[in-house]
């Protein structure tokens, strides 16, 4: 079935034909076309300065001789693999995932995930944007003093 759009949408009966014989199925199957491409699922595990860490984007792959091209951006310096996944339920997924090493500067910073689908001659785009947590310890600390230091004398240190 190809070139189907949300008006498509309806009950369907299938004949199943060879050259021995033939079958028309009496139950309906009822099928929906969505014209909107599903968000794709973003995991993203704790984030902690100088450990590495994969994030994960995964989006459906309906029709898996033609799947989706998945990518992140910024790629923050990490590596991308791309993998076809089978689930249980039978369908298929892409997954692209993204490690790199977490650092301060990377605290509160937007990354896109998004899936391109080539369908009828005309890219559909799919995408969502997480915003990273990563934990690190404080920078920049330093002690300020106030007055002479001497021995035996209590002082005060802020930091």
């Amino acid at each position: 079935m190809r070139n189907l759009t949300s008006q498509s949408s309806d009950r369907y009966y299938f004949t199943f034909k060879t050259t021995e014989f033939s079958i028309t199925e009496t139950k309906a199957v009822i099928i929906h076309v969505s014209d909107s491409l599903a968000e794709p699922e973003v995991t993203v595990p704790v984030l902690r300065e100088g450990e590495e860490v994969n994030l994960t984007c995964t989006v459906p792959a309906p029709c898996p001789s033609h799947p989706p091209n998945v990518t992140w951006a910024p790629e923050l310096g990490g590596d991308i693999t791309q993998r076809t996944l089978l689930n249980s339920d039978g369908t298929h997924s892409v997954s692209a995932i993204l490690k790199f090493v977490p650092s301060f500067h990377h605290h509160e910073l937007k990354v896109n995930c998004s899936s391109s689908h080539s369908l009828h001659r005309e890219d559909k785009l799919s995408y969502k944007t997480v915003i990273l947590n990563v934990e690190y310890p404080p920078k920049e600390t330093w002690i300020s003093l106030t007055g002479s230091v001497w021995f035996g004398i209590n002082v005060s240190l802020t930091c």
